[in-house]
């Protein structure tokens, strides 16, 4: 997993309000397959792209941010084609997928006391089972499934948590078990899949002091950031190194996730925006104040020629060299690339009077086809979906 701007997912037709049959993705992208795609018997072809990280909600005290991964590359093998969807059950049980990517898991909070005048968030995820074909509920705080969705990183028991394991998604069984002597509240898969990043802290990652019943304002908690363990699995080696809480953070979840080139770490950069970049000993290398991931755009598209515009009600794509708007979306977020001509978003229903009530859609750049691939929910308080390369 990797993560770090906004909300949701959605969209599809939205002046109607209907519910689509599961083939409908396959069959709108069949009618215009003369026009955009190839196509290889029954299913619509859609362009061959794998791209370098996964598309993933940050949990937290801000849990509906998003990261978008930016710069494709050319794939190993053909990337899947097909597109999946499940409007019928809420949330899902069928897969959700459209072109390269996929619901590879997707997780609900609630708050909860923690005995010391103050709440912390506690996590419900489900993953896709292999083996059995549907998502499945885990026990555990903190999953992130690894591009290819065939393992998981998992951690075991409240956060921060002293047990983390790798978990087949084929079998549902664990292949490792590493003991943390240094708490971890969070854990990402390098883009690679050949390392794994754990934030460790003091307290409970997502702590927080409300000074209302209905959660809308709460007091400072101190930081709790100790440092980060950087494991690589297939080496067999793991090290921990010490890294203090950003002074500017507000508030005491401060993740460290892998960029695009598997070698540097990535932090949020609160003030001013952007992020913060540390090499593997906890060296800051700088920072980029403008980065896709904060400002929740899918960027770049594989051919490189169209930028997806950020949030917004409608949402752009513009060409990149001219800065023409080339096609306009009613959608409220696009947060990665299918091909060329599609993406993924975040729509909201009926005519978008109420932004919270949203679901995860593919859009053409022209903003003319719409496929809705999940049912509609109240973003606030239901399933958020995180989208991993399959």
């Amino acid at each position: 997993m990797n993560e770090d701007t906004m909300i949701k997912e959605g969209l599809r037709d939205w002046a109607e309000e209907v519910r689509v049959p599961g083939d409908l993705a396959d069959r709108a992208l069949r009618a215009r397959r003369t026009r955009l795609f190839g196509f290889a018997g029954s299913g619509a072809v859609l362009v061959a792209v794998a791209v370098t990280a996964v598309v993933t909600l940050l949990p937290g005290a801000s849990p509906d941010r998003t990261i978008v991964a930016e710069r494709p590359r050319p794939a190993a093998s053909p990337a899947p084609t097909t597109v999946h969807s499940d409007t019928e059950n809420d949330p899902p049980v069928n897969l959700v997928a459209a072109g390269p990517w996929a619901v590879g898991s997707y997780y609900s909070t609630e708050w909860v006391d923690t005995g010391r005048g103050t709440e912390t968030l506690r996590y419900t995820w489900s993953v896709y089972d292999q083996g059995k074909g549907r998502y499945v509920r885990t026990p555990y705080q903190w999953v992130d499934v690894l591009p290819g969705m065939g393992l998981a990183a998992v951690l075991e028991g409240d956060l921060p948590s002293r047990r983390l394991g790798l978990l087949d998604l084929t079998t549902m069984t664990y292949t490792r078990w590493y003991d943390l002597e240094d708490a971890a509240g969070s854990v990402y898969w390098s883009p690679d899949g050949s390392k794994l990043v754990a934030t460790t802290y003091s307290a409970p990652p997502d702590e927080t002091k409300w000074t209302d019943a209905k959660r809308t304002s709460g007091e400072h908690v101190p930081q709790s950031r100790t440092g980060f363990h950087v494991i690589n699995p297939n080496a067999g080696t793991r090290t921990w190194r010490p890294l203090p809480p950003d002074p500017d953070a507000m508030g005491s979840r401060e993740d460290l996730r892998w960029d695009d080139d598997s070698t540097r770490l990535w932090a949020t950069k609160i003030t001013g925006g952007g992020r913060w970049l540390y090499d593997t000993e906890g060296v800051r290398l700088g920072s980029e104040e403008d980065y896709p991931r904060r400002m929740n755009e899918a960027g770049v598209s594989p051919n490189g020629r169209l930028r997806a515009g950020p949030a917004g009600l409608p949402t752009k794509v513009t060409d990149v060299e001219t800065g023409e708007v080339v096609g306009r979306q009613r959608m409220l977020q696009l947060w990665a690339w299918v091909d060329d001509d599609h993406l993924i978003g975040l729509g909201c229903a009926r005519d978008c009077d109420n932004e919270f009530d949203n679901a995860l859609v593919m859009v053409s750049v022209d903003g003319k086809e719409t496929v809705q691939l999940a049912s509609y929910r109240d973003s606030r308080n239901s399933w958020r979906p995180i989208l991993v390369r399959r």
